[in-house]
């Protein structure tokens, strides 16, 4: 109706908001994605992730109407911000506006990066979803992008898209093509994927699933970063 509208226009004139966000963020080495298909909400998800050590946080609500996606990432921006995290919101441009995201990570179909950068502005991060060869040239193009996330590497159990896995080869095909830009692989990661996948040159990995297994998210994320830091000792 007019008294109660949806439209995400009405919300960025409304109520978005100009944060002082940070200049060039270091890209993490493990990005925490929030689930939809737990009973926690997103915000108590990154705030006992942000609590027990996580420093990235990468909110993706498929199945959300607009203003309760708002709504969640300005809440879930709130709680980052409290700890010293990052906050990206996953395939929206304009939540990531309107809430003050500290970045947006774009899949197919999202919007371009020279978009998200235009709109954004230069301090915010850009990620993009890579499968393939060709969007792997897609974004060797851009100049906008700041990270790539490479994937699936396993069938994703989170997403109903259900994208082949890659093959160790067009993996590292990928890898290779990212060059100098740091690229996350996601799709069904493990914590004993993590050494592996670091070592044939992934600059992190991204993760859901794993975090929510056996109903002890604080000790599958520890685990998930301590094997980031080992991989990274191992590489120095």
């Amino acid at each position: 109706s007019g008294e109660k509208t949806t439209s995400l226009s009405f919300c960025l004139s409304m109520v978005c908001e100009k944060d002082v966000r940070m200049t060039s963020p270091h890209i993490p080495r493990l990005h925490c994605l929030t689930s939809d298909r737990v009973s926690i909400d997103p915000t108590a998800q990154a705030e006992r992730l942000c609590a027990a050590g996580a420093r990235c946080i990468q909110l993706r609500m498929k199945s959300a109407d607009d203003l309760s996606w708002l709504q969640a990432a300005r809440q879930v921006k709130e709680v980052c911000r409290l700890h010293g995290a990052i906050f990206v919101v996953n395939d929206s441009i304009e939540v990531a506006l309107a809430s003050g995201a500290d970045g947006v990570h774009l899949g197919q179909g999202d919007g371009s990066p020279e978009q998200a950068r235009s709109q954004l502005g230069e301090d915010v991060l850009v990620g993009v979803t890579v499968h393939n060869r060709e969007e792997a040239e897609q974004a060797i193009a851009s100049e906008s992008i700041d990270y790539w996330g490479i994937g699936p590497f396993r069938q994703s159990p989170t997403k109903g898209d259900f994208l082949p896995a890659l093959d160790a080869s067009d993996l590292d095909a990928l890898l290779a093509l990212a060059g100098e830009v740091p690229a996350v692989v996601i799709g069904g990661v493990a914590e004993s994927d993590v050494s592996e996948l670091m070592g044939r040159g992934a600059h992190g990995v991204a993760v859901c699933s794993t975090l929510f297994t056996s109903d002890d998210l604080e000790g599958n994320l520890k685990g998930l970063l301590a094997a980031c830091e080992k991989a990274m000792e191992k590489a120095a």
